[in-house]
């Protein structure tokens, strides 16, 4: 039985208006305006090295020092992925009414490690051949030709690995699974279903480019270019729409896993 667009979409989006969905976009928001904050001071700091006065940039900023302000970006990097892993082991889990403890803590090192290396891995995948191509171009001196040819080669093959392995990090979040052993996971999960998946990617991404530029524009018309209110409604509707393309794509990994008998919901985790 074949991956259903429409029916995958729209039990992406349930499982994000739900109590536990609002709660992770309450956590996402929170963690998103330090995070601001931060690298913003972060900037500012860098420019004033250059005599650029930070009071004029146009976003708030923390009184930190340069390496004080690298060390929290680094923790707060740490916190968003962990918070990715809750997140995603909610909306696996399904029940939208609470989230329990153990998807906070449980293998959360090894998950952590094994997610930066599914990372690495995916985005070699993905665009290790457009860029392998671009730099041979730049060598052979045919930059036109190595552009070219990385194009093509980020559009299909690359297009191909990324719906093919893109629940390589739901195996190890929800399955607790090595990140190579969760890649190979993901091409048989997957294998039969690339077109449809393409779409649902395609219909996310496009939904999620106009309703992005929508509020940018009539953020800019009414708030102002640099205003830091635009800035916060930008941060939200940005953080609303990751978590509604991780609903989609949880829905869209137990749709799959159901249909080939694997354990889904709650019983998978």
């Amino acid at each position: 039985m074949s991956l259903r667009v429409g029916s995958t979409l729209s039990g992406g989006i349930d499982r994000v208006v739900s109590r536990n969905g609002l709660v992770l976009l309450a956590a996402n928001l929170a963690l998103g305006t330090v995070w601001m904050a931060v690298v913003s001071s972060l900037v500012a700091t860098t420019a004033a090295r250059y005599g650029v006065d930070p009071a004029a940039l146009p976003f708030p900023t923390l009184p930190l020092p340069l390496a004080a302000s690298v060390v929290v970006v680094l923790l707060l990097l740490a916190a968003f992925v962990w918070l990715n892993v809750v997140t995603v082991r909610a909306f696996v889990d399904g029940r939208g009414s609470s989230i329990p403890g153990e998807f906070l803590t449980r293998r959360i090192g090894y998950v952590l490690v094994n997610l930066v290396v599914f990372g690495v891995l995916f985005g070699l995948a993905v665009s290790g051949p457009a860029v392998a191509a671009i730099a041979g171009g730049l060598l052979a001196g045919s930059p036109l030709v190595g552009v070219l040819v990385g194009m093509l080669l980020l559009f299909v093959p690359g297009l191909v690995a990324y719906v093919a392995l893109m629940f390589g990090q739901f195996y190890v979040v929800v399955d607790d699974e090595n990140a190579l052993a969760a890649l190979v996971d993901s091409w048989s999960l997957t294998r039969g279903n690339w077109i449809r998946l393409f779409l649902v990617v395609l219909v996310v991404g496009v939904a999620a480019g106009v309703v992005s530029l929508l509020v940018s524009f009539a953020g800019s018309a009414l708030l102002g270019r640099q205003s830091v209110a635009l800035q916060f409604a930008n941060g939200v509707v940005g953080y609303a729409v990751s978590l509604v393309s991780l609903g989609v794509f949880a829905e869209a990994f137990c749709r799959l896993r159901r249909e080939r008998g694997d354990p889904v919901g709650h019983d998978a985790l």
